[in-house]
């Protein structure tokens, strides 16, 4: 194959991967609907850890990065305590996302609070945060 060729093909197969092409579709159930989510395919789940008020949805990956899903009422879900605020988007004078880090450790996290649902990922690496982020952007909408 000539050099050109390869390099056109290797930043083609980039620009899907780079571009959500590598989320997968992780379907799940809230509030008796079916509902479904976008996150990369090293995921397994969803597993449904149920209370009074609804149910927290845990997606985890073999790492330890964790996705999870709150359809509920009257709880949040909590991040590890080393994590530090970053940033935060607001849309309304309300807070709508938190971004977070844990320095030294490389280790990111990001709450997102719907109309919908509080959704969260924690212990994710730089690259899965890239990836994340992407899947948390289509969230929204």
């Amino acid at each position: 194959m000539k050099p050109a060729i390869l390099v056109t093909f290797l930043w083609t197969i980039n620009l899907f991967t780079t571009s959500g092409q590598n989320l997968i579709n992780y379907r799940y159930n809230c509030w008796n609907e079916n509902d479904s989510i976008l996150l990369p395919p090293n995921f397994l789940g969803p597993k449904y850890f149920n209370y009074t008020e609804g149910a927290i949805i845990s997606f985890i990956a073999i790492d330890s990065c964790m996705v999870e899903i709150l359809c509920g009422a009257n709880a949040d879900l909590a991040l590890d305590d080393k994590y530090e605020k970053n940033d935060s988007i607001m849309n309304n004078n309300i807070v709508k996302q938190y971004f977070y880090s844990i320095k030294g450790a490389n280790l990111y996290a990001r709450k997102i609070y719907s109309n919908r649902f509080i959704i969260v990922y924690q212990h994710a690496s730089f690259l899965q945060k890239k990836e994340l982020d992407m899947a948390f952007d289509l969230l929204e909408k």
